[in-house]
């Protein structure tokens, strides 16, 4: 469980605020959803629609992200090659 958590999260080591996002949101609007079903509390539908929308908006605009870098060949994220300093190089 631990892996899948930290594979939502992250890619290649990088924290995704994307996907931490959108996952915060289905799963606040899961919550609200299964509390109203068993208490009195209703939530507002305009609320739970927000929280909804921006949860699916930002798992659709990841998607077409990924989608759109790879069919113009482009990297996600360039790499950069670190090098680290010599004395020679630094004289």
């Amino acid at each position: 469980m631990k892996k899948w958590i930290l594979s939502i999260l992250s890619k290649d080591g990088d924290q995704s605020s994307k996907r931490l996002v959108g996952l915060y949101c289905i799963l606040t609007g899961s919550a609200l959803a299964w509390i109203a079903t068993f208490s009195e509390y209703k939530t507002p539908e305009y609320m739970y629609n927000t929280i909804m929308f921006i949860g699916g908006g930002v798992f659709v605009g990841t998607m077409l992200e990924g989608v759109f870098t790879q069919k113009m060949n482009l990297p996600v994220k360039p790499k950069e090659d670190v090098k680290p300093e010599t004395e020679e190089s630094s004289n």
